[in-house]
């Protein structure tokens, strides 16, 4: 059984895949495997998947989008190892990327996911060596960990610092972003609720954040590891100006910022931050009855799904061990 899963989600990934698959291969960490999932991609993705399939790695087509949660809970789910990996198709790591996550998970048995440094770029080079070749001093960083603010707004560590200044130094977080997320299998096991690691409910965008809530709540911790270094080229992201946010996602997100709530938090916890988040739903619905009127059937969305949410808080919620006054100190 090898020691880590690396799954990769792809959807119309032809433009990146070969170069994130080819810093795969070159980690000079042996013990992994690989599996591709691909969800009903309509460009050559699978074409050139056929090489890498032929150096080892699994691939499984979908022949339909299931969109992250879902497919991702199907790889998890073909896998045994004892720490799984979670990477966007348009990420690249650098050779030492799983040997530094492997040392991060180290440090504790009750680490449950780890989070290297993902540097932004615009656009990924044509190959590795030129992608490895980049001028750190002349990038930003996309992430460095999921955080959270008090009006429960989620974010990105360190977004857009400069990347030889920005989050130099390894610490706890409140968990791990998914575009290059580790987890330890046992964490994942122990928060898994109906058999789902990631909730499908959330289809696709802050399905991450959601487990990461859920680990801090069961006990587990979230460390950042600046020495585990990688690339990415992200298509959008959390605090990304909306308007260049596909409508579907949009909805999504909407519908998931109010998912995150309903599961996880408590009135107590909320009361301790009024302000904070009156003023952010306050937001979120003036932009709804304005702006973003399409992403309206979010709110259908939540009532449909309300009994199933309550079905997951109530689980959730009788597992935990931490009190909301050590919560508390997560939200910034």
């Amino acid at each position: 059984m090898p020691r880590f899963a690396i799954n990769i989600v792809t959807f119309n990934s032809a433009r990146s895949i070969n170069t994130c698959l080819e810093s795969v291969f070159g980690q000079e960490c042996r013990d992994f495997g690989v599996t591709v999932i691909d969800n009903g991609s309509t460009d050559d993705t699978m074409a050139r998947l056929e090489h890498w399939r032929e150096l080892g790695a699994r691939v499984m087509s979908m022949g339909r989008n299931l969109y992250y949660a879902r497919a991702h809970n199907t790889g998890i789910r073909e896998t045994d190892s004892e720490f799984v990996l979670t990477l966007n198709p348009d990420v690249v790591m650098r050779p030492d990327y799983l040997l530094q996550v492997a040392q991060a998970f180290a440090l504790s048995p009750r680490i449950g996911s780890v989070n290297g440094k993902l540097m932004l770029l615009q656009a990924l080079p044509v190959g590795l060596e030129e992608t490895l070749a980049l001028d750190s001093s002349e990038l930003v960083v996309d992430g460095a960990g999921l955080m959270m603010l008090r009006s429960r707004r989620p974010f990105l560590r360190c977004h857009r610092a400069l990347a030889m200044s920005g989050c130099v130094e390894p610490r706890y977080i409140f968990g791990a972003d998914g575009a290059c997320a580790a987890y330890r299998r046992a964490m994942l096991e122990d928060t898994a609720i109906e058999g789902e690691y990631f909730d499908e409910d959330f289809v696709i965008y802050r399905e991450d954040v959601d487990l990461a809530w859920r680990a801090q709540l069961y006990g587990w911790d979230s460390y950042y590891m600046p020495a585990a270094m990688g690339y990415h080229m992200r298509g959008f992201h959390l605090g990304q100006n909306r308007r260049s946010i596909p409508a579907y996602i949009k909805r999504q997100s909407v519908k998931n910022g109010w998912l995150l709530l309903i599961k996880n938090d408590t009135l107590r916890a909320l009361v301790q931050n009024v302000p904070s988040i009156v003023l952010y739903q306050a937001k979120i619905l003036g932009g709804l009855l304005t702006i973003e009127q399409r992403s309206l059937p979010a709110v259908v969305d939540v009532i449909r799904l309300w009994p199933r949410m309550q079905r997951k808080r109530a689980v959730i919620q009788s597992r935990r061990v931490r009190t909301d006054h050590e919560m508390h100190a997560w939200f910034e």
